[in-house]
């Protein structure tokens, strides 16, 4: 029974040439020039922040002169997480104070936002604290009942 599929290497026969070398799709060479990005929109600003604890000065500086603007942490995020996953009842109050402190952000009220971005926080940090007290009690207790 002879092998169909099998095909002997190329050239069979001696003296057989191989087919002609075809070069194949042309290669992009690269370009002697640099490469051209046309440049945004410039609006002559510059922004530095600074970091605090609870806030942000953003000082803008562009060609008629400086301004200084305070924005404030509103630890919404976290106060969502605590209330999902630590003490629910301190969670919710943090919630409040959070989309309070983004109120008066958007009032342009630094002073009820400072205010409200610190609760937010103190509250937040309670919150954390008792959840964890309670996660450890909890274990004891757990352990403690099937000794």
């Amino acid at each position: 029974m002879e092998n169909t599929s099998f095909q002997e290497p190329y050239p069979s026969k001696p003296g057989d040439q191989p087919p002609a070398y075809s070069p194949g799709p042309p290669v992009m060479q690269p370009s002697p020039y640099p490469a051209y990005y046309p440049p945004g929109p410039d609006h002559g600003v510059q922004q530095t922040l600074i970091s605090q604890p609870t806030s942000t000065c953003v000082m803008v500086v562009n060609g008629q002169g400086a301004s200084t603007r305070l924005q404030y942490k509103d630890y919404l995020y976290w106060s969502i997480l605590n209330c999902l996953c630590c003490f629910w009842p301190l969670g919710i109050a943090a919630i409040i104070f959070s989309c309070k402190t983004r109120g008066n952000i958007g009032a342009q009220d630094h002073d009820a936002a400072a205010r409200n971005s610190i609760t937010a926080f103190y509250l937040n940090v309670a919150a954390l604290v008792v959840g964890i007290i309670i996660a450890i009690i909890l274990v004891v207790c757990s352990f403690l009942m099937h000794k």
